[in-house]
């Protein structure tokens, strides 16, 4: 199911309103788990809609926007550097400490 979408959460809504099938049953027919048409009907309860709700959130970057132009420097200017090399000039050169993964 598409996060863009509500048409497949009008229909979902629309098959349990009709109540020809069960839960489950609906559950199956839209490829959805069951517990996904709860939270639908308690969302259109608590909310009175059925959008995608937004994201919500994530971990936030340990590179900034200036820490990311460094290190678009170093890889222009040792484009063969390593990730550790990467990793231990940027905690020179803009005093972050990132992990390889982030690099």
């Amino acid at each position: 199911m598409g996060a863009y979408s509500i048409n497949p959460h009008k229909r979902i809504v629309n098959a349990v309103e009709r109540g020809e099938h069960t839960k489950r049953e609906i559950a199956e027919m839209f490829n959805v788990h069951e517990s996904f048409i709860y939270k639908l009907l308690r969302q259109q309860r608590g909310r009175g809609d059925i959008a995608p709700l937004p994201h919500g959130g994530g971990a936030v970057s340990k590179l900034n926007a200036d820490h990311l132009t460094v290190l678009s420097n170093l890889v222009s200017v040792m484009p063969d550097a390593t990730l550790e090399e990467f990793r231990e000039q940027l905690k020179k050169k803009a005093r972050v400490n990132a992990s390889i993964t982030t690099i």
